[in-house]
């Protein structure tokens, strides 16, 4: 498999790290996927549907779009959370799902609360609220899902070793649109922030000759604060990651990534149950099944995170056309 093949993020790479080889021109790709991951607080089990479609516009510059076409969250320790409190009934009038007072919630949020220590009705309100950067509405429903975002993005490849440059860059912009912007939905198919993101990555790759392929990204994406309501106040992001594929253009292939989120910026104070900042680790391979198809999957495991359950995978099938 010697042609570019797309991830789960709608752009040629590993999984959801990216490399700087591009489509040729006219040059079509679409996948599926399925991904699961964990995250906290409220040990968080993330499970994700997408599709993605790609083309080569220039032999230099790539589009690509992915459609969240469902995601389901679950939440394993409620307690943890500002809106699993309140599911809890710990505000308010004390009953199950019961709005927090105005002296109970976080400082400048209309709706989310502050957690109360130890969680329970007479627990000290801790004056920091409880929820996870990316999906700050979990917690009200134990499990909810729904379509999630849709996300466009364009990569342009700056320079390739097959052009006799020493490494492969390339820059990529992507936006994000949500489906679902209403804050009482999200309360209880908690699938996203209810607002747009957008930003962009450096990608750099270094072959070494036919035996691996290595690849480097660093990101930023800023995060609009969730519509119509002064709810919660969100980090950006800088999504960081390495990926190598070993043989790079072997019909069975090793896979692996490690990826970071790390959130920065001003934002609602969060109390945070290990490290705020998720690192993942993911290890699998990919097979050419006939050709131009293609079949990857992966183990997942958080490095640095606590919970009951840290392991995930992901799963991803793509067809990449010939070049025209």
């Amino acid at each position: 498999m010697s042609e570019p093949t797309p991830g789960v993020l709608g752009s040629t790479g590993v999984w959801k790290v990216f490399a700087a080889d591009t489509l040729a021109a006219r040059q079509e790709s679409l996948s599926a996927s399925y991904d699961r991951i964990n995250r906290n607080p409220g040990y968080l089990t993330i499970s994700t549907i997408r599709f993605t479609a790609s083309v080569g516009i220039t032999d230099r510059l790539e589009f690509g779009a992915v459609l969240e076409a469902n995601r389901r969250v679950l939440v394993g320790r409620a307690e943890q959370l500002s809106f699993g409190q309140q599911a809890l009934g710990l505000f308010g009038n004390r009953t199950p799902g019961a709005l927090p007072l105005a002296t109970e919630r976080v400082s400048g949020s209309s709706r989310m609360a502050q957690l109360r220590f130890p969680p329970a009705a007479d627990g000290i309100l801790t004056g920091a609220a409880g929820y996870y950067n990316l999906l700050p509405f979990a917690g009200l429903v134990r499990e909810g899902g729904g379509i999630g975002q849709v996300s466009l993005a364009l990569k342009f490849r700056v320079l390739s070793e097959s052009s006799g440059a020493p490494i492969g860059l390339a820059v990529r912009s992507e936006f994000d649109v949500p489906i679902r912007k209403g804050i009482e939905y999200l309360l209880l198919h908690p699938t996203g922030t209810a607002d747009l993101q957008f930003g962009f990555d450096a990608i750099g790759s270094r072959n070494i000759r036919d035996v691996a392929g290595l690849y480097w990204n660093l990101g930023y994406r800023h995060i609009n604060q969730p519509a119509h309501v002064s709810v919660v106040r969100l980090a950006d992001e800088a999504p960081l990651g390495f990926g190598w594929n070993i043989p790079r253009t072997g019909r069975i292939q090793f896979l692996g990534e490690t990826t970071a989120e790390v959130f920065f910026g001003s934002h609602t104070p969060n109390t945070t149950f290990g490290a705020e900042d998720p690192i993942d680790l993911t290890v699998g391979f990919r097979v050419g099944v006939i050709p131009r198809l293609s079949l990857s999957a992966g183990y997942r495991r958080v490095l640095n995170q606590f919970g009951r359950d840290k392991n995930g995978f992901v799963v991803n099938t793509a067809f990449v056309s010939s070049r025209k």
